[in-house]
């Protein structure tokens, strides 16, 4: 008779080992177009974390290159390999050539790094189980079993754990960003608010605060949009909003026409429409309806994605619609969330930009203008955060007031920012494309009856 443990047993043994190819071309290919990180890598990836045996002997080339002084680019590899005799063996040149013409971005060697040495780890893992595991069944020495296991899972833990490092060997890298010619950074794409902010970094968690009805889902949503067509990568993740209304919100923004027009077209319309498509359908933008979806479920639908797309933007509309049960009362449990994000932007190496909701007693203060305080449900957020932008906009309040002339903008302060200054931006609502533009302290205008199709207008 078969036990379940027996039967899961079995189904475990004729799995194939973890492995990650695909991460493995990309860090060898980001080595050859950028050697000289190589000295930094060779530190934290050894040989045998490769899986595919040819990909550990072109590692081993790269080491004997480094060892030498010289950058590992593709004719000094060669030149390793053919003193190791091992050229043929991994396809020769070409196998060099197509390397290094795999990786879209070296400066991405970090993201691979840390994906080969995550397999090579669940490698180890299995390994070690399987060993104690064995002389378990056969009856072994029990007492020496455990701590073969304990120093072999000691061993594995000191993988890729961060350690203290000299201030010395930090400054390199520091001197690399600051003097390097590519931006270290992304730029929201509204003017206004990149004068004052920061760019965006992978690491980093930014909060957009804002009560019902101002638009924060619009504000990160344009900032995605706008990110998407520079050629990053975004992940939108809504809690609320269903992938086909995200997406009729994206057939406004590029065709300035109503969301009210779109249930009912004209001709006209459908022929803008037809062609705004095919811009939205090359972006590299991702949609994610997730209602009351978990923090572990979250982070993994995170780090998935952000496998493929590493450095790119995810936006969470809204950190307070995320669970995490088990805790006592709402405050810890949202503290609990916005911890979580902001350790999984560090782990995945995204940028993570998350809606919040403000308390509604902001809109009736004399001044309704926002302040940090006014976070929703927890301090938490406003510590874990990099940078906390508030949104207000006059018109959603008094819209309504005869007396009051709507005039379009919108303020957005940035009330917290790590390393950077705190300031004001103003920018200007279009609500035919539900989008903030630069030009804030314009009037708003009409929408023109056409747009530049694939570009936001500012």
């Amino acid at each position: 008779m078969t036990t379940a443990s027996s039967a899961a047993s079995d189904r475990y043994a004729e799995r194939m080992l973890p492995r990650d190819v695909d991460a493995e071309r990309s860090l060898l290919g980001a080595m050859l177009l950028s050697g000289e990180s190589m000295v930094e890598a060779a530190a934290v990836v050894p040989a045998e974390a490769f899986s595919a045996p040819r990909h550990a002997v072109i590692w081993e080339a790269f080491l004997r290159t480094t060892q030498a002084g010289s950058p590992a680019d593709v004719a000094l590899v060669q030149s390793a390999l053919i003193a190791m005799g091992e050229l043929e063996s991994i396809g020769g040149m070409g196998t060099l050539i197509e390397l290094a013409e795999i990786v879209p971005a070296a400066v991405n060697w970090r993201w691979y790094a840390r994906c080969v040495l995550l397999a090579h780890r669940r490698r180890l893992l299995i390994e070690a189980a399987d060993n104690a595991k064995r002389t378990a069944y056969d009856g072994g020495d029990v007492d020496a079993a455990i701590d073969t296991l304990s120093a072999e899972l000691g061993a594995l833990q000191s993988i890729e754990r961060r350690r203290p490092e000299p201030v010395g060997k930090v400054l390199p890298r520091v001197l690399d960003e600051i003097f390097s010619e590519e931006p270290t950074g992304i730029a929201t794409g509204l003017r206004e608010l990149d004068a004052t902010m920061q760019p965006m970094r992978p690491g980093q968690q930014i909060i957009i605060g804002a009560t019902t009805g101002m638009g924060k889902s619009s504000l990160a949503m344009t900032i995605a949009l706008r990110i998407a067509d520079s050629g990053g990568a975004a992940l939108f993740v809504s809690c609320e909003m269903r992938t086909e209304e995200l997406t009729r919100r994206l057939i406004a923004a590029r065709t300035g026409l109503s969301t009210s027009r779109l249930e009912r077209p004209s001709s006209a319309d459908a022929k803008a429409i037809a062609a705004a498509s095919g811009s939205i359908d090359a972006l590299p933008l991702s949609l994610h309806y997730a209602p009351g979806i978990a923090l572990t479920q979250l982070a993994g639908d995170v780090k998935t994605w952000a496998g493929k797309h590493p450095g790119g933007l995810v936006v969470v509309d809204y950190l307070q619609l995320v669970r995490d049960p088990g805790h006592r009362s709402r405050e810890t449990e949202v503290a609990a969330v916005s911890r979580g994000l902001k350790a999984l932007a560090g782990e995945a190496g995204v940028i993570m930009l998350a809606c919040s909701q403000l308390n509604r007693e902001v809109n009736h203060r004399a001044s309704a203008l926002p302040t940090l305080s006014d976070l929703r449900d927890s301090g938490a957020i406003e510590q874990d955060a990099d940078v906390v932008l508030l949104l207000h906009r006059e018109d959603a309040l008094r819209w309504k007031d005869p007396d009051y002339v709507c005039n379009g903008q919108a303020k957005v302060l940035v009330a917290k920012q790590r390393n950077g200054a705190t300031g004001l931006a103003l920018l200007r609502w279009d609500a035919c494309r539900m989008l903030f533009l630069s030009g804030g302290s314009a009037r708003p205008t009409a929408a023109p009856k056409q747009v530049e199709l694939g570009e936001i207008p500012v």
